[in-house]
């Protein structure tokens, strides 16, 4: 099942590179980068990645000497035997990895209010107050680390938006 959504994914972050192409201009009249600029970028790295991903799945399909189309092959601790996984990692693992519902909701409830906070608060505040609450969470007790991350970050993607790429983030309240 593994292999299977990494070459969806694969063939997702394909479709939006081409999709990018075809549909939005990669520069303005004027030289400057268009509304497909981000979008083809994204999906270059989106490519790379997936594709890495997908020769690793591959790659320890060949270890395994397992079908593409075998259920349990490559579904994760859960799916597969201590002896699948020893003969991939080479030490077996003990126990099945849990599954985080709860931080999967987190994320959403998060990225829930980051769309609500744009307009309210603007992108560069919004951004901060988000980074400072997933990490917060994801990264527990590191405060000196999620306080820098949460500035450069978003300090970047102003710089990046605002600045070079002359797209402006949305202003809030604040005037930010």
């Amino acid at each position: 099942m593994r292999f299977w959504f990494s070459l969806s994914l694969f063939v997702f972050s394909v479709a939006y590179f081409i999709y990018g192409l075809n549909t939005l201009s990669f520069y303005t009249s004027s030289g400057r980068p268009g509304p497909g600029y981000f979008p083809v970028l994204v999906a270059v790295g989106l490519i790379i990645s997936t594709g890495i991903n997908l020769a690793k799945d591959i790659s320890a399909i060949r270890k395994l000497r397992a079908s593409f189309f075998s259920v349990s092959v490559l579904s994760g601790p859960a799916g597969v035997s201590n002896e699948l996984v020893a003969s991939v990692d080479g030490e077996a693992d003990e126990e099945p990895q849990p599954h985080h519902p709860k931080d999967v909701l987190t994320v959403v409830a998060l990225v829930t209010a980051l769309i609500v906070m744009l307009t309210l608060l603007g992108g560069l505040l919004s951004m901060v107050v988000f980074m400072l609450g997933l990490l917060s969470i994801m990264n527990r007790g590191q405060w000196v680390k999620n306080i820098i991350y949460s500035l450069l970050l978003p300090m970047f993607l102003y710089l990046l938006f605002d600045v070079w790429l002359n797209a402006s983030l949305p202003i809030g309240i604040f005037g930010i």
